[in-house]
């Protein structure tokens, strides 16, 4: 995306389900390079989709380090669900080193995405005031300022909307009264949710 927004294309990520179901609807099965071009021209023109403009440097930046330090953490997890099972010494040896090695890993990165937060005004304001919030620590503020730059532009409706979290509403019939949440930013509800979970205990 950002070679081809460099190159001064306009550039918009869709969602592969949503193009999946619009190329059903439109009873299109068959799939070659050649008409999934069409399909995707189809698909902007009928939705009038806007192209998207990447975060700056220091917003990449920030998402990487977030993406790094989520993979320590789930290999932290693993290796410590397999030192759990383990029965044999050797092996516990191996995984509590392992273990040691990625804390320290995932300590550093925390160290990283500090410093990221310091050096720019932007994330510095945006993190200062979100944990400030009751229940809103570190991680949660930094994927917030990395994944969501729209907070503080737009309604909290909308900002709903974006994460996947806003409840929509799913009557029909004499069916009535459920809701429903959907799509959005995967890994931003994601950490809202372990955040409420948390903060319910």
């Amino acid at each position: 995306m950002l070679a081809l927004h460099d190159a001064g294309l306009p550039v918009t990520v869709l969602n592969p389900r949503q193009v999946r179901h619009f190329s059903r609807a439109l009873g299109q099965h068959a799939r070659t390079d050649t008409i999934d071009a069409v399909l995707l021209a189809k698909f902007a023109q009928t939705l009038q989709l806007q192209a998207q403009v990447p975060g700056d440097a220091s917003q990449r930046a920030l998402e990487a380090l977030l993406a790094r330090r989520r993979q320590v953490v789930e290999l932290l997890t693993m290796e410590r669900n397999r030192l759990h099972s383990s029965h044999d010494a050797y092996v516990q040896r191996d995984l509590q080193e392992v273990i040691t090695y990625l804390a320290g890993r995932r300590a550093q990165l925390d160290q990283a995405l500090q410093d990221a937060v310091q050096h720019d005004s932007n994330f510095q304001t945006t993190y200062t005031v979100l944990t400030s919030t009751p229940g809103v620590g570190p991680v949660v503020a930094l994927t917030l300022s990395a994944q969501l730059p729209e907070l503080g532009s737009l309604s909290r409706q909308k900002v709903a909307n974006l994460v996947g979290v806003a409840p929509l509403n799913w009557d029909s019939g004499k069916s009535r009264g459920h809701r429903r949440i959907w799509g959005g930013r995967a890994e931003v509800r994601q950490v809202l949710y372990m955040a409420a979970v948390t903060a319910v205990r």
